[in-house]
């Protein structure tokens, strides 16, 4: 589903700030995997991401997904297969649109943009019960500026703006970091079960090994801009948080 080879990146080359970011990374991400990333700040794992999603164009290596070299793609031309889940709640959404929409541009992202297309009671019905999933009591504030909305029910917004069309990739960047505790774990709870759902192939950068542990499929621990160390499908059902914390010691 997803390939990354050899990938390599410097920030600032040539420069006394120079930055090694990657360091030949290879990946093999299947369809359907919840792929955990993690690692100390400033191991690579948002440059990983980054560089998947095409916000950065690594200096060295591939990257292919479904089958097409996407390499020297920026990020809106990933976008047929590409959706994100910010840190920031407030990035995935428009703040002056109502939940509709949003829902509706989200529904027609990788889509030639018809301005009638859904507007009709059809349509709305569809989102309602797509929001009433959310148990946010958002069906029935369709029109309500999401501006308004707490950032928990932003996060939850954007994660179901990224099924809304035919995107096959989720990436997610540490998207509770700025979440209350209960929140985060409904968020996380929901990015659970739309990966599922959608059978989604899914890379969540984060902090919380406790999240590691109970939804990754896979967990990759990345040191100075590599893969340190890879826990795959079986080893991971063994993995204990207690086992995570000694690698950042």
């Amino acid at each position: 589903m997803i390939t990354i080879k050899n990938t390599g990146h410097i920030f600032s080359p040539g420069t006394p700030n120079a930055t090694i970011a990657l360091r030949d990374v290879n990946l093999q991400l299947n369809k359907g995997d919840f792929v955990v990333v993690l690692g100390a700040n400033g191991s690579g794992k948002s440059t990983l991401l980054n560089a998947i999603a095409g916000v950065i164009i690594p200096d060295q290596g591939e990257v292919i997904i479904d089958g097409n070299d996407v390499s020297d793609l920026r990020d809106f031309q990933r976008s047929k297969w590409i959706a994100r889940v910010f840190q920031d709640p407030l990035a995935g959404t428009a703040a002056d649109l109502s939940i509709l929409d949003n829902l509706r541009l989200a529904s027609i992202r990788t889509q030639s943009k018809k301005l009638r297309f859904g507007i009709n009671d059809k349509f709305k019905n569809q989102v309602a019960d797509a929001v009433s999933v959310l148990l946010l009591g958002l069906e029935n504030k369709l029109n309500q500026p999401v501006g308004t909305l707490s950032g928990g029910q932003r996060q939850a917004l954007t994660l179901l703006m990224a099924v809304m069309d035919n995107a096959s990739v989720l990436l997610m960047d540490e998207p509770t970091a700025a979440l209350d505790p209960a929140t985060a774990a409904r968020i996380m709870q929901l990015a659970d079960d739309l990966v599922k759902k959608h059978n989604l192939t899914a890379m969540l950068v984060t902090h919380s090994l406790k999240d590691a542990v109970k939804y990754g499929n896979r967990i990759i621990l990345m040191k100075e801009g590599a893969v340190y160390k890879e826990w795959d499908k079986t080893t991971c059902k063994e993995v204990t948080v207690e086992e995570l914390i000694a690698y950042y010691e």
